[in-house]
């Protein structure tokens, strides 16, 4: 069963309110607890708890409204850039498709299924990507 949260982040921009987002959270069948932000979906992040997703996705948000509008990061792969952020990695292709991925030691089958989404590819394609 899916859960949702209004969670409150930090401004990207000076002087600007907090942002409001909508976070669904919803347990894995490997009992990951998985969050994904309803405005920001390219946001998202895994936890062993709704305390600890949530914790983590409120530090995503904002890196993800940041690398939304900046244009740096080493290259990848040819379509591909990465932009390490604390614990968590952004990639972003050169269509703007963004995804958000932790660096746990384990990714979460719910948590992967999104990723793959967001990316447009299959598992396969994902892992060559980051070998």
């Amino acid at each position: 069963m899916e859960r949702r949260y209004l969670v409150s982040v930090p401004a990207t921009v000076e002087d600007s309110e907090p942002v409001a987002c909508q976070v669904m959270v919803e347990v894995d069948e490997a009992g990951f607890h998985v969050a994904r932000c309803v405005e920001f979906p390219a946001a998202t992040t895994q936890g062993r708890s709704d305390e600890e997703v949530v914790q983590r996705i409120r530090k995503v948000i904002p890196k993800v409204i940041a690398a939304s509008s900046e244009k740096h990061g080493v290259r990848l792969a040819e379509e591909w850039a990465i932009q390490p952020c604390e614990d968590h990695t952004i990639l972003r292709h050169v269509d703007g498709r963004m995804v958000v991925v932790p660096l746990d030691d384990e990714i979460g089958p719910g948590l992967l299924r999104l990723i793959l989404v967001q990316a447009k590819m299959t598992a396969e394609e994902f892992t060559q990507l980051l070998s």
